[in-house]
Parts: structure tokens; sequence; C-alpha cells
């Protein structure tokens, strides 16, 4: 009989005994053992103490300058608040007399795998013991002994991990684990004068904490010793377990639940261009970047679009990539101004067209129904193929996506600003300027979020300071890119204009309106496509956003992005070959502002007319008011593109459009 009793730490690794097993699905070549053990803080020199303080959070592993690669995103959002304010409190028995905590989850990781070095995952190595226990090696990293009892194998065991060598990744309870170690000190940022600390500053640890924390640490292992790759990519399925356990818990943000997802084309497109610009220019202010990325949105678009610097997020960047690739085209068409129905994704005729080499094709997609059948789901045949993939989109797609958010004449202006903020914080700023600049702002950790969700909490003087900074940074930026901007001098609001920017309608818009550019594919006309938003002028951009956006389209409807196409075309349509003009100018954005003033002064003439709506025949409206009405209507519409240096649409027959509108509207008021 084997005597299981408390070690002390040996001097290379961490000793754990605990309960050994394994999961394993019929017909898949990935197992996922796991061990069932506990950590405490009973004896600081023990086993399970080295265990507590090996359970730590990503941004502990690798700091987010370190980032080249969102393939090794994990968990990098820590919400401190929700450990500060729900998590302790419970833990330490202030809100319930029945206290426990459910297993943290971990996995067993070379430590290299993090910043994307060539560190191989280990392969078992099955040894017996001259007691008869067996012994399985995972080179230098870690170990497990199962023991026998009665000469039969059993699921007892000690596993023995090697911290110098091996990373402990917690998938699922990194709150938990952290409310834990910051009440027993195991807490690496507890006591230091750094922006967590913040969070902690008014909880004092426990000398004697006499709990045990459950914990369950899996690792991989491939059964297929035939396989050609038998290396195991433990980012891939480390995220795959993530997404599986956190969404059949806790609902993650569906920005990180798109950057983890290994299964959805839209969602590996969207990571893919995340990754790439992580490895360009990871936080850097001058240039488009993870800092305007909003890759670490901690809520839904429903919820927030991200600090003042954000110019896009991975729920916007998977919804451009669902249509870029996989949406219908019928919403091109030059009078379709809202989205109807009709579901626009799910469709792989693009896809096919774009991806068509030998490497990765429509052979390795697979078209599934979802289960409301109003929807296609497109997703990956083969996981092992996303390398082939990802390598084929960064040399097709990845420059017309961020070459457009790199070098529109607009974003140019803002990425200024943000140097100029930067700088200022570096320079004139204070100490918490300085800090929350690295570590909010270029973070990657959901820090802003965290802060400003909970902005009016009345904690600790460091807290509301912290929250202050954030908000000083991001009302000087403001002033920054509005002087930039000149928008003062045609008194244009400039935050409006960015609001639109930020949204899902018009960025969505904006490419769809590539993808019509001149009928060419917008891979071969993205570069040209770019010149022509930038001979508009910034400040005319943001008059285009705002004044004239608002006669075109009201409200914040997201189904509204064909209007923006519609109204990114007409501003830069060649005038020898326009997309609009005097033969379709009702379907025009001009003609849609026409319409909408034609209908104003025909509701104003029958309300001073007194005129009864059933009787009334077009006969009864003078051709008087139809030529004023009509010659009105167009100087009204032409000052507002004149407003913008955008040439109007002249020779359009005017009266005879008033006269189609004005008889819809009383064929309207007649049924």
């Amino acid at each position: 009989m084997v005597k299981l009793r408390a070690q002390k730490r040996e001097a290379r690794s961490i000793q754990l005994y605990g309960l050994y097993g394994s999961f394993e699905i019929p017909d898949k070549r990935i197992v996922v053992r796991y061990f069932s053990t506990f950590a405490n803080s009973r004896d600081k020199a023990s086993n399970e103490f080295a265990l507590l303080g090996e359970l730590k959070p990503m941004r502990e592993r690798v700091a987010s300058a370190d980032l080249q690669d969102l393939n090794s995103l994990l968990q990098r959002d820590l919400n401190d608040y929700r450990v500060a304010t729900e998590l302790v409190p419970y833990l330490m028995g202030k809100t319930s007399e029945i206290v426990f905590f459910p297993a943290i989850l971990g996995v067993l990781m070379p430590s290299g795998f993090i910043k994307q070095t060539d560190v191989r995952y280990p392969p078992p190595e099955r040894q017996k013991k001259k007691d008869g226990n067996v012994v399985i090696r995972y080179e230098n990293f870690w170990s497990i002994e199962r023991f026998q009892i009665e000469d039969v194998e059993s699921n007892l065991g000690c596993l023995k991990i090697n911290p110098a060598t091996t990373s402990i990744i917690v998938l699922d309870g990194q709150h938990r684990a952290n409310a834990y170690r910051i009440i027993c000190g195991a807490f690496t940022n507890e006591k230091s004068n750094d922006i967590y600390s913040a969070f902690y500053d008014d909880i004092q640890t426990l000398e004697q904490f006499d709990a045990d924390l459950p914990v369950t640490l899996t690792w991989f292992e491939n059964l297929d010793e035939t396989d050609e790759e038998p290396d195991i990519d433990p980012t891939l399925v480390s995220r795959r377990l993530f997404v599986d356990v956190n969404n059949s818990a806790r609902q993650v943000s569906e920005a990180r639940t798109i950057l983890l997802n290994d299964y959805e084309i839209p969602s590996l497109l969207t990571r893919f261009f995340y990754s790439s610009t992580a490895s360009k220019d990871s936080f850097e202010s001058s240039r488009f970047s993870l800092l305007h990325g909003g890759f670490d949105l901690d809520t839904d678009l429903t919820t927030s679009s991200g600090h003042a610097l954000t110019l896009t997020n991975p729920q916007i960047i998977h919804y451009v990539m669902s249509w870029m690739l996989l949406g219908s085209r019928n919403y091109n068409r030059p009078n379709y101004y809202r989205v109807g129905r009709e579901r626009f994704k799910g469709k792989t005729g693009e896809f096919e067209e774009v991806f068509n080499g030998p490497n990765f094709n429509q052979n390795d997609i697979i078209v599934a129904q979802t289960e409301t059948e109003e929807e296609k789901k497109v997703i990956i045949r083969d996981v092992k193929k996303i390398k082939d993939f990802e390598l084929d989109f960064n040399n097709l797609l990845q420059a017309v996506f961020y070459h457009f958010f790199n070098d529109f004449n607009v974003f140019q202006l803002h990425f200024r600003a943000c140097q100029q903020i930067e700088s200022w914080c570096m320079a004139e700023g204070n100490s918490y300027h300085n800090e929350v600049w690295h570590k909010v702002f270029c973070g990657g950790e959901g820090l802003y979020y965290t802060f400003m969700t909970n902005a009016d909490s009345q904690r600790n003087l460091r807290f509301q300071n912290y929250v202050r900074a954030i908000k000083e940074i991001e009302a000087k930026f403001r002033k920054f890119r509005k002087v930039l901007f000149e928008v003062d001098k045609r008194d244009l609001n400039l935050d409006q204009a960015f609001e639109s920017i930020r949204t899902k309608a018009f960025q969505v818009g904006i490419f769809m309106a590539l993808d019509e550019y001149k009928q060419d594919s917008f891979i071969e006309s993205y570069e040209e496509f770019i010149e022509s938003l930038n001979k508009v002028n910034a400040a005319d951009w943001v008059y285009i956003l705002t004044v004239l956006k608002s006669k075109v389209i009201s409200g914040t409807d997201p189904k509204k992005w064909p209007s923006y196409q519609k109204i990114i075309l007409r501003v830069i349509q060649d005038p020898k070959d326009p997309y609009y003009h005097a033969g379709n100018f009702l379907d025009s954005p001009d003609g849609h502002i026409f319409q909408d003033v034609i209908k104003k002064y025909w509701n104003a003439w029958i309300e001073n007319e007194d005129i009864e709506l059933g009787s009334l025949t077009y006969d009864k409206i003078s051709k008087a008011n139809v030529r004023k009405w009509s010659k009105d209507a167009k100087n009204e519409v032409d000052q507002l593109f004149q407003d913008a240096n955008i040439a109007t649409i002249d020779d359009a027959d005017i009266e005879n459009y008033t006269t189609q509108i004005l008889k819809l509207e009383i064929q309207s008021s007649s049924n």
C-alpha cells in the first residue's frame, strides 16, 4: 500500500499527489490526460504552495509587447475588480456561510510556446520501475508516476513538474485562482506599487487559510504513432478546450471567442489579420497596430466599442470577413440601402475565387447548416491545414485589410494624434499617465474596460487616480486630434464622425464599396481604391460622415451598411464612369435626400391647404408647385454635396422624378 503524505519541495521539481485520468474520444487522435490534485498555503515551503504560485495569469507569463502572434492568445484579460469585490469577499466568508471553489483547470506547456519559439510539445516515454510503478516521462518538462496497488496499476499517482521548463496556463478559473492567491499572499503583484495592486490595496492577506484549492492539470498526447505530423500544437488544443469550457460555463466575450475559434473560417481570418498586425507593430502608435485594433475587448459591441484610440475590433473584422469572402453580392445593387431578411453569409463563391491554390482551397472547407437553418456556417475541414490557410491569407489578403486601416487619410491623422498623446504621457504626464499608457492602452489585458466599467466605484485613492488618468488621456487625445482635423473652422463634430467610423455598418460598407469598385477584383484594386478615398480631404470626410450621412442614414442600425457603401461610391466615383448619374438619380444618395425633401414640402402643403387625402389626385397639385419643389429640393441637395466638395449630379429630370414621388405618396395615402 502506498503511503500518501505531504512532502517538502525538491529543489528542481514540484511533486504533487492525486488522481490520474484520461479523456479519450472515439476516432480522435488527440487524447487529454489530466491529474486532479490541490493547492494550499498551510506550509510556504510545500509543493502545494509552490503549485499555487504557478497558477499565474497570462500577464505574468508574457508581457504584452512580446505578443507577436495572436495565435498565442489564450486568456489575458483578468478582471481584477471582480476578483477584489466579488470573489475575495466570498472566499473570506463575507457573503456566504458555505464557501467552495470548483477546480481550477490548467494545462501544462513547455514554457517557450507563448513567445512562439521552436519548442516541441513533448511526447510520452513509458518506463516501469523495479517496484512495479509505471512512470511516464515527458522529456525534462514533467512526469507522472502511477502507483501499483496489489499488483494493479492504479489511478493514484505523483505528478512531477519542472517549473524551470514548464508553464501552467490557467484555462478556466483564473479569477478564482487569483482570489485564492491574494488571500494567501501568493499573488506576485499583491504588495507591489503597480496598477494591479490598486484593486487590492484594501484587502488584508490571511496568515492562516485552512482551505484546499482543487486543481486539475491537463496535457495532451497523440495516439496515432503513424501520423505524419505527430507533433501537437498546444495552443490549438488549449484554445479549443478554453472555448468549450468557458462557453459551457460563464460566457466569454464574443471578441475573445472569435479570436480563439479554430473552426469557423471568418474567425480564423480575423485571427490571421490580428496576428499579422501583432507581428508588424505590436502596440505602435504611429501606424495601425494592436493599440487601435480593440483585440482585448472584454465586452460585446452592444456594451462598448473600445477606448478613444480604438478604430475597430474583432467583432467588426469578423463581420467584414464574413461578407467579403462568404457574402451574397445582392446588396451591391444601386437601390439597396438596407439588409433585408435574406441571409447573406455562407456563400462560398468569392472564397473559392480567392483561395484557389494548392495549399488551401474550397476542398478544405465545409458548409454546415446551423441549428436555426437560417444561416450557413463555413468551417475548416482539417485543423492541420490552419497554417496553410494563414500563409495564403498573408500572401493574398493581409495587405488588402491592413493598408485600408493604415493608409486611409482619416486614420493617418488619428495616428498622429496617438503619437502626440504617447509623447505627452512620457514627457509631461505624471506617473499615473505613464503607467496607464503602457498597461491600459498598450496592455492588451482589458484593463480599460475593468477600470471604466467601475469608474464610479468608491474604492481606494489609487484606483480613482488611475480612472482619472484614463479619462485625462482620452480627453487630451481628442483635443490633439481635433486640432489636426481643423474641424472648428466648419463647426464639425469630429467625435461623431469617429463614432460612425467605428461601427460595423461603416466598416462593412467601405469594404463592400471596395468589392464593387470598378468591378475589379478587390485584391487587384485595393491600392487604387485607397488612393480614391484619399483624394477626399480628411475634413471633408468628417462632413460626409456627420452632416451628409445623417441625411441618408438615420440612427445606428447595423443593417444599414449598404447605405454606407452607396455614400462612399458616390463620393469617390469617377465622373467619366459614374456609379450614379442623371439616369438613376433617385437611386443615388442625392436622390434619397431629394425624395425626403420633396416629401417634406408635400406634407407642409397638405397641412397648410387642409386637404383630405382620400379625395386628392395628382392633378390638384399645380405645376408651379412641382417646379418650385423640384428646384428648391435639388438646390438643397446640391448644397450638401458642394459643402463636401463633391461634384453634383446634373441634368437629371427632377420634375419628372418629383412627379413619381408625389404620385407614390398619393397612392400610399389613399390605401
